[in-house]
């Protein structure tokens, strides 16, 4: 996959993101946020359920708030297991890192794994992707079609602007699979209300022989506009609101009865 007219990603663009040195991303002392990012295929067409872990900061597409992204593991990536058993991994996860969040793919049986995590004690704060209805803010609906066709351009955008680093640690096999789903991934435009990114769908890549992006599935969640994380200093940080702006709401609130 060198053209890239018809799919997101090209193999020298993707194997970018494996070699960017011991230099990270994500500076010492910068507030970033742990996320863990859950594909669920148990008992559907995809071959593996996924988890990733992810250190996260940022909330822009451009600029010195530009989302980056450092992927530090990826703990999970099986097709042997239950929904009782991935539940359970899920909350260990996300409950070994600080003030991680958890952000799962809730279709089909990631409904079931969900409500099975928001039963679990101590609560686990959990973030569902329902990724097939249309975006919120008002530049993302004029541009996709849908959440996902959202997530696929963005996480396409970072890798290209060199804002994605996955760990030297993750293994040979799960290396070469995220290279192999990156360049498989095809979209079109849809005429119809302006020209806007349609990823295709997974019955169509199916017909093509194409297995379904399990990974690169879970690694996108984190572009998401509605994805947000909890830095070490408390405060949350998503696509509504820049850092800035939630520190200085934060201290406002602090103030306001001296006021």
């Amino acid at each position: 996959a060198e053209s890239s007219s018809h799919v997101l990603l090209k193999r020298s663009e993707i194997e970018t993101v494996f070699e960017k040195g011991d230099k990270p991303l994500i500076e010492e002392g910068e507030p970033f946020g742990y996320l863990v990012l859950a594909d669920v295929a148990i008992g559907e067409y995809r071959d593996d359920s996924v988890a990733v872990v992810a250190k996260v900061i940022g909330t822009e597409d451009f600029g010195p708030e530009a989302r980056r992204v450092e992927i530090v593991d990826i703990p999970f990536c099986r097709n042997d297991t239950n929904e009782i058993d991935f539940a359970g991994d899920l909350c260990n996860f996300t409950r070994s890192l600080p003030n991680a969040r958890l952000v799962i793919d809730a279709g089909g049986v990631g409904e079931t794994v969900s409500k099975l995590i928001e039963r679990s004690e101590p609560p686990v704060p959990l973030q569902k992707v329902r990724w097939g209805q249309p975006c919120f803010r008002k530049i993302f609906k004029q541009r996709f079609f849908n959440q996902r066709a959202c997530a696929m351009v963005r996480f396409r955008d970072a890798v290209r602007s060199g804002r994605i680093k996955i760990s030297a640690s993750i293994s040979q096999r799960l290396k070469n699979k995220i290279i192999d789903e990156a360049v498989r991934l095809p979209y079109r435009y849809q005429e119809s209300g302006g020209l806007r990114y349609v990823m295709e769908s997974k019955e169509n890549m199916r017909k093509e022989g194409i297995h379904s992006p399990d990974l690169i599935d879970a690694i996108s969640f984190v572009f998401l506009e509605t994805t947000i994380y909890e830095p070490a200093g408390g405060y949350t940080a998503g696509e509504t609101e820049s850092v800035s702006e939630v520190l200085l709401k934060r201290s406002d609130d602090l103030f306001s009865g001296l006021i």
